[in-house]
């Protein structure tokens, strides 16, 4: 069957990579349609393939009582199968020998790590294809450097000195002094001068936390630093909290006395009862982990010797910043249950609210110390009531890059943004914008170097030809170079990154100006971070 003039396709754009080389395979079984670039307009989210003059390609139906489409090929697992010429049937090869599966049939695996680098025997950088297929063309070390570990090094270094290769860790030593290469090893890295392995929390088994780079149980520490206010004959509520160690957590009191009528909870932590008289208890907190370690900590209750409404929470409040969600529950003791919180005097911040319940809540929408005076009273016969004043001071937000999606990334933030499409040869529009949240509008954007040690990992960087980013923060354009595409496989995490990654700074307008920066991907497959 031939496909004449006047053919119209239309292929809705979905969010998952289009990189299209050459012509564009239709999925199936392997068959090719010729579509040339040349042959691609595009609509509001629609790729319209039109030929008004031309024969675009045969293509073979399946023959009537046919199981498959006469030459069409597949994969199945390891196994390559290709259809039989009368279509009857599937005829099926096993691939050995180190070989895998291809729809062109069993192929030699990749003879080299996509992008890995390294050394060839004249001393060259030689960065293996993106297929894996061979080594790219050699890359000569400038006067003065030489390859090390596939990086281009300068001869002459400090005794001390380090630096960090895709694979190895390099020290400066010896007599004259030379660079002497390790092998970071299985499951470690090089990162700022060491072999790493691990960058953040989340990359170590519970309950080990990431600390210098090495998996280790964080010393055990009591994390609370003062205890509620309580009174006399007034049932009381109060927690000791403990952090890193190995849990679960033993709780006991090692020295000095909890107030009158109360104890402590040996597997919670809880300290509760009903003080019988006023007064301030000091005692030593004790907490054991399951390993056995132990970590103490001297803390004080204070009971207050009338059973009278009174407000118990401390000025200043704790502080917060222009743009940030705020939350404080204001407390007292005494008097009859239920209380009612109300402001009598001063104004709060604009966006915040005090409930009757006396949770100070909502969103600041300024800066600067504010002073206000808190009522409680409750429901008793006659009614009790406290006044007390407050301070609180609120912050400018320190200046952020944020996103949709982000992930921490070498120690550094990495936003995810739209996902764009890429044609060879042909111009596909893409258009979003950077977003930051703190510090002083309006924002100044602009590229930002990648810097070495992140370029370590990170080779092919930068904001990809076609596109340019305005100083508002809009990155717009489109690419049409398909071998700008770089695929990044993050240490430690089971996810592989695949995009154009460049690193972007913003700056404010407060004086002296803040800025932050943030390593960017514009993906050209979707982003699964659950690998």
């Amino acid at each position: 069957m031939r496909i004449h003039s006047k053919l119209v396709m239309s292929l809705v754009v979905l969010p998952l990579l289009l990189v299209v080389t050459g012509t564009m395979s239709a999925c199936g079984g392997g068959d090719a349609i010729g579509i040339e670039p040349s042959d691609i307009i595009t609509g509001d989210g629609i790729l319209d393939l039109v030929n008004t003059d031309s024969l675009v390609e045969d293509l073979a139906p399946i023959p009537d009582g046919a199981v498959c489409r006469p030459g069409s090929t597949k994969c199945m697992g390891s196994n390559f199968t290709k259809c039989k010429p009368d279509g009857s049937d599937w005829v099926l090869t096993a691939c050995k020998d180190a070989k895998s599966c291809t729809i062109d049939g069993c192929q030699n695996d990749a003879a080299c790590t996509p992008y890995e680098a390294s050394c060839d025997a004249q001393g060259r950088v030689v960065v293996c294809l993106a297929d894996g297929s061979a080594l790219g063309q050699p890359i000569a070390c400038a006067d003065g450097y030489a390859c090390h570990a596939g990086k281009c090094v300068a001869q002459i270094c400090t005794p001390g000195q380090t630096d960090c290769t895709q694979t190895a860790l390099l020290v400066c030593q010896g007599e004259p002094p030379a660079w002497a290469e390790t092998a970071c090893g299985e499951g470690k890295v090089c990162f700022k001068g060491a072999c790493v392995e691990c960058f953040t929390d989340d990359q170590c088994d519970a309950p080990k936390s990431c600390v210098d780079g090495t998996c280790v149980v964080a010393p055990l520490e009591v994390i609370t630093r003062e205890l509620p206010e309580g009174a006399k004959d007034v049932a009381y509520s109060g927690t000791v909290e403990a952090e890193g160690g190995t849990p679960p957590y033993a709780w006991s009191i090692s020295a000095g006395t909890l107030p009158d009528g109360t104890t402590i909870n040996a597997a919670s932590g809880a300290i509760s009862g009903k003080p019988t008289k006023g007064g301030t208890s000091t005692f030593t907190v004790t907490v054991t982990d399951k390993d056995g370690t132990k970590a103490s900590k001297e803390l004080e209750i204070f009971i207050r010797a009338t059973s009278d409404l009174a407000i118990t929470s401390k000025s200043p409040l704790p502080g917060g910043e222009e743009g940030t969600p705020y939350q404080f529950q204001f407390a007292a003791v005494g008097g009859t249950t239920p209380y009612g919180w109300m402001i009598t005097s001063g104004t709060l911040p604009t966006g915040l609210t005090l409930a009757s319940s006396g949770l100070l809540s909502g969103t600041p929408e300024t800066h600067g110390d504010f002073e206000f005076s808190v009522r409680v009273v409750d429901v008793g016969d006659p009614i009790g009531a406290d006044t007390k004043v407050f301070t609180i001071t609120l912050k400018i937000a320190p200046l952020e890059i944020i996103g949709d999606t982000s992930i921490n990334l070498f120690l550094t933030k990495a936003i995810i943004l739209p996902l764009i499409t890429v044609v060879q040869g042909f111009p596909i529009p893409y258009n979003t914008k950077l977003q930051a949240k703190g510090g002083v509008k309006p924002y100044h954007w602009a590229e930002q170097e990648m810097p070495g040690f992140l370029a370590t990992f990170i080779p092919k960087a930068g904001i990809p030809a076609g596109l340019t980013l305005a100083d508002d923060g809009t990155l717009s354009g489109s690419v049409t170079d398909t071998s700008l595409v770089f695929e990044l496989k993050v240490p430690f995490v089971n996810y592989t990154l695949t995009g154009f990654f460049f690193m972007g700074q913003v700056t404010d307008t407060q004086e002296p100006p803040a800025s932050a920066s943030a390593i960017f991907l514009i993906p050209t497959i979707p982003v699964n971070l659950g690998g």
